[in-house]
């Protein structure tokens, strides 16, 4: 590689990670850190270069929001920065930058096996897409594509804005939870998309709209676990509306090689995730059922996930082919 170290930065709009990756493939503990708390990603790179004596030659950078040239805004944070700037300032002699799921997307194969918990069972097509759903801050999409006809000859990592579709009801019942939620819909256009309904801050949403009362997501977790009535409905109604928003994306992008969620809020939900619910819309699609029952799925279950599909971005793209700042104009990494 053309670099002895390299910053990985998974930049999120609520936390931030950052950690070393050594010229041999080693990954450091990371410094996690939030991130409003630093007005600039600037300042963030700064404060850790200070406090670590870290000066890595390189860095590659996985952001929550859309990678489209050298300018790059966050979707649910106000950090913007410039690639070459950034490079300028801290001499990176290269840099990488890509969506944070397409970066989770790229560390599948690099992953054990214990790192997937199951959700259904399926026969996975080595040759086809695998997909990551992940609702956290934001409800992010990406895909992994082997390169070959093969498995086990590199990959393509396909970005998305999926999350962003429009969110459709199943049946009356929930057509009318969704029209409460509408009149309240961030974008205030009347539009609703999935991530506004099923990124963390959508459960909240739905916890007011059955409510009437504004609590935190893990509030409403908690209350589930517990077994408050509307607290209950409201992650069960979430579980089902994430299982049909997957398998919508499971048949757009051909996902038989396995769908991952992956995303913050899952895992926090713990034994309030509702499985059963997830799979019963996951796989409602009609004459399309048995195409969604042949294909896997998991809860990803490991640490810092984007960071390992940062070192692998690196790894496939070496950093003495790639011209400073030389970022795709369409989000694909």
């Amino acid at each position: 590689m053309a670099f002895h170290t390299a910053l990985l930065a998974d930049i999120g709009g609520t936390n931030t990670r950052f950690a070393l990756l050594d010229s041999d493939g080693t990954i450091g503990a990371p410094a996690v850190f939030p991130t409003a708390a630093h007005a600039t990603l600037e300042a963030a790179i700064q404060h850790w270069m200070t406090e670590t004596g870290h000066r890595p030659d390189a860095a590659a950078l996985a952001v929550a929001g859309p990678v489209t040239g050298d300018s790059v805004t966050l979707t649910n944070h106000p950090w913007r920065f410039s690639t070459r700037g950034l490079a300028s300032r801290f001499g990176f002699t290269a840099i990488t930058v890509a969506n944070d799921v397409a970066a989770i997307a790229r560390a599948l194969p690099e992953l054990p096996e214990t790192a997937f918990r199951p959700l259904k069972q399926g026969t996975a097509n080595p040759a086809a897409a695998r997909l990551v759903v992940a609702p956290g801050t934001g409800l992010g999409v990406a895909a992994l594509l082997p390169a070959g006809l093969t498995a086990g000859t590199g990959f393509h990592v396909v970005s998305s804005e999926g999350g962003h579709v429009t969110l459709a009801a199943r049946d009356a019942a929930e057509a009318a939870l969704l029209e409460k939620l509408r009149s309240g819909a961030p974008a205030g256009d009347g539009h609703l998309s999935a991530e506004d309904v099923l990124a963390a801050p959508g459960l909240a949403r739905l916890y007011r709209a059955l409510s009437g009362r504004d609590v935190a997501p893990e509030e409403v977790t908690a209350a589930a676990l517990a077994g408050e009535t509307n607290a209950s409905a409201a992650t069960a109604a979430y579980c089902a509306m994430l299982g049909g928003v997957a398998g919508d994306l499971a048949m757009t992008f051909d996902a038989r090689g396995g769908v991952v969620i992956a995303g913050d809020l899952p895992g926090r939900m713990g034994p309030a995730f509702d499985g059963d619910g997830f799979i019963w819309r996951f796989t409602d699609k009609g004459p399309f059922a048995a195409y969604l029952q042949a294909i896997p799925v998991s809860l990803l279950d490991a640490p810092y996930p984007a960071l390992a599909g940062l070192a692998a971005l690196l790894r496939d793209q070496p950093l003495d082919d790639q011209p400073l700042g030389d970022q795709p104009k369409r989000p694909v990494t």
